[in-house]
């Protein structure tokens, strides 16, 4: 008993705490990606605003309830998802909030009105609510010593996130129009690739280096 209770109270050796820790970053990179999605696909939306809002014939008020309204109802959501977190499966709650606002996406790349996309809006930021509360409780139980630095790690995905929507709305807007001509389209096609979700968008610009169709 005395040796156990010696051997409980000795320092741990930094390499093999380090070694321990590296088991876990796997855990971590999956929920980086997942927060690098959240942010990527949340804010295609107010990335694409100024190009849709034409073709949708959106008012400043309405661009403002798909884009402000949305962070008042992801802020009011947290809480809620935060108490459910406490209380069931954590990664299992994270990955039905991924599923559904994956299909969201997808969804989204269709919508036609503004009440389809504030329906869109609306389960966005239910479902990407359930993002942070449980990576928030999981990573420091990961990393119980490096915990601020697991967690600095993990929170550089939003910028990241945010830096690949408006990257690839960028892209999309440059190599979609050179479809559009090509393809001789009207400005109905320039909107179906301008529009889309970021998988989309990803996808016609990839077509568009190829020389196909993109997808409609």
């Amino acid at each position: 008993a005395a040796a156990a209770a010696a051997a409980a109270a000795a320092p741990a050796v930094p390499g093999l705490q380090y070694a321990a820790d590296s088991t876990k970053l796997w855990p971590l990179f999956v929920l980086g990606l997942s927060y690098v999605h959240q942010a990527t696909s949340g804010f295609a939306l107010p990335a694409l605003l100024p190009m849709i809002s034409p073709e949708l014939g959106l008012s400043d008020f309405q661009g403002a309830l798909l884009t402000s309204g949305y962070s008042y109802l992801y802020a009011l959501a947290l809480v809620p998802v935060g108490l459910l977190a406490d209380k069931v499966d954590r990664p299992k709650l994270l990955a039905v909030g991924l599923a559904l606002w994956s299909s969201l996406s997808i969804f989204s790349s269709g919508a036609k009105s503004f009440g389809e996309l504030i329906i869109v809006r609306t389960g966005f930021a239910v479902a990407q609510a359930a993002q942070n509360p449980v990576s928030f409780s999981l990573i420091p139980d990961l990393f119980p010593a490096n915990k601020s630095t697991a967690l600095a790690g993990y929170n550089c995905a939003i910028y990241l996130g945010r830096a690949l929507s408006f990257a690839s709305v960028l892209a999309a807007h440059r190599w979609g129009g050179v479809c559009v001509r090509h393809t001789g389209g009207g400005r109905h096609r320039v909107f179906d690739v301008c529009c889309a979700d970021p998988a989309t968008r990803l996808r016609a610009v990839c077509c568009c280096a190829a020389g196909s169709m993109p997808p409609s």
